[in-house]
């Protein structure tokens, strides 16, 4: 699996627990069990993007890093536009780096879901599409 489904399953996953009135016992239990599966990837990459940030970015004027788009009124036309090219080049190298980390393969070892019991789960049909691969006929 990927980090980028991972987060994405992630995400979903913790929609349906949270939102999901009808959801069995059994397939929460599961659900819960595969977000702990989850937890250190999403922990690793969220650590490793805010190294990126703090690498690429700077301190804003509330001492927050961010990778920000200059302000014009802070510089000449000429400074604005070196600001700018700094700016793309700290973003492509920022984009660059995470792309790489989303398309990394982690290996999860989930346990699956029979068909009929997520079927009837009152799940929504869109996290249905993120968690068909951890469904069993």
């Amino acid at each position: 699996m990927k980090v980028e489904e991972v987060l994405k399953c992630n995400q979903a996953i913790k929609s349906i627990i949270d939102n999901s009135k009808d959801v069995s016992a059994l397939v929460k239990f599961k659900l819960l069990g595969i977000c702990k599966q989850f937890e250190p990837i999403v922990e690793n990459f969220e650590e490793v993007k805010e190294e990126a940030i703090q690498k690429y970015g700077s301190k804003d004027s509330n001492g927050r890093f961010g990778i920000f788009y200059p302000d014009k009124k802070q510089y000449s036309d000429a400074d604005f536009k070196a600001a700018v090219e700094e700016y793309d080049d700290a973003m492509h190298k920022f984009n660059n780096d995470i792309r790489s980390l989303l398309n990394t393969d982690v290996d999860i070892n989930i346990c699956k879901f029979k068909y009929a019991d997520v079927m009837n789960a009152d799940i929504p049909s869109d996290c249905l599409i993120v968690l068909y691969d951890f469904i069993e006929e």
